[in-house]
């Protein structure tokens, strides 16, 4: 868009806003224009940062949820890396006792199959 089409969209939406609470052109009315202008303009500013304050207030609720579950994988890593020492250490005295079962049998079947 070239730029005086452009100025012109811009002035004409000035207008008008300008349109929406400046009705007639009286003395008065032009005198108080810039206060007018300044008043809305700080109510503009006031709402959005009302309504940025309730976004940081959301974003910041949304950081301590995420850093609470980051602790819990944490804790869970933590908790499953000495349940797996813990197997760990059982799995091999399981597989010892395995064996020390299975020698009687084995020495029966050898006995077994001797005497036949």
């Amino acid at each position: 868009m070239p730029s005086s089409a452009r100025f012109d969209a811009q002035v004409a939406l000035a207008l008008e806003a300008l349109g929406t609470f400046y009705k007639e052109n009286t003395l008065a009315n032009r005198r108080n224009l810039r206060s007018d202008i300044e008043k809305r303009r700080t109510a503009v500013n006031r709402d959005f940062l009302g309504a940025f304050h309730r976004v940081h207030e959301q974003v910041t609720s949304l950081e301590r949820q995420v850093q609470a579950m980051s602790e819990l994988c944490a804790a869970m890593q933590s908790r499953l890396a000495v349940a797996r020492e813990e197997t760990a250490q059982l799995t091999g005295p399981v597989a010892a006792l395995e064996k020390e079962w299975c020698v009687p049998f084995q020495r029966k079947a050898i006995w077994s199959s001797s005497l036949d």
